[in-house]
């Protein structure tokens, strides 16, 4: 930062997190640790973005929910049926999700902050309640329109 945008004084910053920055874990994730360093970077970009008055830097977030990465296969003991099993009967994220998600932000001009973005697909009310029905609707709408 110091190299590249204090002396432009001009740029953009953006974090990307997870909606687990968000909420606090079911108990039965056993995962407050990764809740906890989501957390912190929630509240460092808020931070950083307060530091960076009086510079034209944009300090932005990202908060992707349920996206397919090895992330979840870790957080199931790396077995597969488990994995296919978490996202079974949702419509999750897919990186393209994401990195269109980031450059909307990006896009924005620069006097306007789109200071942080919740995305998730829409079957993933929040991180341990998934309308597991939510695709099968949807096909079934679509084969009606």
């Amino acid at each position: 930062m110091k190299k590249f945008l204090i002396p432009q004084n001009r740029g953009t910053i953006l974090n990307i997190s997870s909606t687990t920055a968000l909420e606090a874990p079911p108990p039965e994730f056993r995962e407050v640790i990764y809740y906890s360093i989501k957390s912190f970077m929630k509240a460092f970009t808020n931070a950083l973005r307060n530091e960076t008055i009086g510079k034209n830097i944009r300090v932005l977030a990202l908060h992707p929910g349920f996206v397919r990465t090895k992330f979840h296969f870790q957080r199931v003991g790396r077995e597969e049926k488990a994995f296919e099993g978490v996202f079974e009967d949702t419509d999750e994220l897919g990186l393209e999700d994401v990195a269109e998600a980031a450059m909307w932000q990006l896009k924005a001009p620069e006097r306007i902050s789109v200071k942080a973005l919740d995305i998730a697909p829409s079957s993933q009310r929040a991180l341990s309640v998934v309308d597991r029905a939510w695709v099968g609707r949807q096909e079934k709408r679509e084969g009606v329109v």
